[in-house]
């Protein structure tokens, strides 16, 4: 499993809007590769997608890397018990920022990203659970 860090720019661009994240989809996976100390990201094999988590702002981010026609799913689940995911269908080069700024402050959370066919569909690829990370 690999783990990078991403650029303070790319989730600082996700900004929480009537409590919703949006943000301008990055042109590429190089955009990814700037480092920053408090954002984590999980690469799946063969870098067909990225999914990160930001606990400033409690933001999750799932990026496509390959026209495969499936879609890249950040995972995610705390340790009391919340779970959710984060699931980018909008095609190749593209981000999909997701909001959990509910959250609950001084807990923990994990994540996982995978390459699925379709919303409900198998997971064709998946990266093991991310070390548990604090949330805000």
């Amino acid at each position: 499993m690999r783990t990078r860090r991403i650029s303070s720019i790319l989730l600082a661009g996700a900004m929480m809007v009537g409590g919703t994240a949006a943000a301008a989809a990055p042109a590429a996976a190089e955009d990814f590769e700037a480092a920053a100390p408090h954002q984590r990201c999980l690469w799946l094999a063969d870098d067909a997608g990225l999914g990160c988590f930001n606990p400033q702002g409690d933001v999750f981010a799932a990026h496509d890397t390959v026209r495969d026609g499936k879609r890249v799913v950040t995972a995610w689940q705390t340790d009391y018990g919340r779970t959710g995911e984060c699931h980018n269908a909008k095609g190749a080069f593209s981000t999909h920022f997701c909001d959990g700024s509910d959250l609950a402050e001084h807990r923990k959370v994990r994540f996982k990203v995978s390459l699925r066919d379709g919303a409900s569909g198998d997971d064709e690829k998946s990266t093991g659970w991310s070390d548990w990370l604090s949330i805000g």
